[in-house]
């Protein structure tokens, strides 16, 4: 799973926003829900959200970040989403503001 956060991580970079967004929802997401690997939903949901971001739907992102906040979460979990919570703001920071 972590080389297939790995390989969402270099579309992203590459630029390929829709490419990391499709391979998150349409293969890492579904694949830890089939196989139940729930220790992975949060790393991946959250990493899904800075996706969001990038694509520029904000809202989305906002949204996606504080559903996985309600979760119980590790200290560790509740580090890194803060730290996604951050990375999402400064992208919004530098997102031209949407139209209307």
């Amino acid at each position: 799973m972590d080389t297939g956060q790995d390989v969402a991580d270099y579309l992203l970079e590459r630029g390929d926003v829709s490419g990391a967004l499709t391979l998150i929802d349409q293969r890492l997401l579904p694949l830890a829900s089939d196989h139940n690997l729930t220790d992975m939903v949060v790393p991946l949901r959250s990493q899904r959200a800075v996706v969001l971001a990038y694509a520029g739907d904000i809202p989305a992102a906002r949204a996606e970040i504080n559903t996985v906040a309600g979760y119980g979460l590790s200290p560790h979990e509740q580090r890194q989403i803060a730290n996604q919570k951050d990375l999402i703001e400064r992208i919004a920071a530098l997102s031209p503001p949407s139209p209307g």
